[in-house]
């Protein structure tokens, strides 16, 4: 047998093969459906699966955010002197919790004393002047009534007056200025809270505008984070989120969105909120 002939039977063999093999497959999946028959209504009890329906409703989805922020505290004031003189008493410490109006420091008041004293009898003397101006001005109007007087002389008498008036004036306000600078050398607090820091000790002189100490309102707290220009057009005024103070030992509180900044902070590239 020539090597073309083994070759031709050998394709022959492999064909045939494939061919019964096929066949037989044939048969037997029909053997099959032949042997378990199964009717459409077993079919549906097997495979049937209880299931709850709902109806689809539109959410919002938590689409939680950690960010880190700063806190700072809602009111923070550097109390200042009003008056010059020399620092009498401290009455702060840092970290004291103080009340509105409770006093701070005492700066010594006895030079605002004596200006006071003087405002005091100068405004006495102008209401004496003032009184006699007018007791003038009455006399001399009745004296042009009986034409016992020129007219010259009801205008001169008012002017007295007016000038009476005016000094009188000028000494109220004196003694009122007084006043007011003898009570600013009781250096109050403007709101209750913490001392922060304070500045100057008993014996330091201060002038007007000199910082004494530093007071913080913690009752409420502001914390500011930055947001990308995505999650800025998400966030909303009014709306919650929950804080955690790590310096506090994980202190949580809920905090609510006061605002969102429309603009971008040049410094770190993110929207303030």
């Amino acid at each position: 047998m020539t090597r073309s002939d083994n070759t031709t039977k050998r394709r022959g063999y492999v064909a045939t093969l494939v061919w019964a093999l096929a066949w037989s497959g044939f048969m037997g999946c029909g053997q099959s459906e032949e042997v378990n028959p199964a009717s459409p209504g077993e079919k549906n009890r097997e495979t049937a699966v209880r299931v709850r329906v709902y109806p689809a409703v539109a959410e919002v989805l938590d689409d939680r955010v950690e960010l880190t922020g700063v806190a700072a505290p809602r009111r923070q004031a550097t109390v200042a002197a009003e008056v010059p003189g020399r620092i009498m008493a401290r009455r702060v410490e840092v970290g004291q919790q103080v009340k509105k109006d409770q006093v701070l420091y005492r700066i010594d008041g006895e030079r605002i004393r004596l200006d006071l004293k003087q405002a005091v009898v100068s405004k006495k003397a102008r209401s004496t002047d003032m009184a006699f101006a007018e007791s003038e001005m009455q006399r001399a109007e009745k004296l042009i009534a009986s034409k016992a007087a020129p007219e010259q002389a009801l205008d001169q008498a008012r002017y007295n007056y007016d000038r009476a008036r005016d000094g009188h004036a000028l000494a109220k306000a004196a003694e009122a200025r007084a006043n007011k600078a003898l009570r600013d050398t009781k250096v109050r607090a403007p709101f209750a809270g913490r001392i922060a820091r304070y500045f100057v000790e008993e014996g330091d002189y201060v002038g007007p505008g000199v910082p004494l100490a530093t007071i913080v309102d913690l009752s409420e707290v502001r914390v500011t984070v930055g947001v990308t220009a995505k999650a800025a057009s998400r966030i909303e005024p009014g709306k919650t989120a929950r804080v955690f103070f790590e310096s506090l030992g994980g202190l949580e509180r809920e905090a609510r969105i006061a605002s969102v900044s429309p603009a971008l902070d040049p410094k770190n590239g993110t929207y303030p909120v």
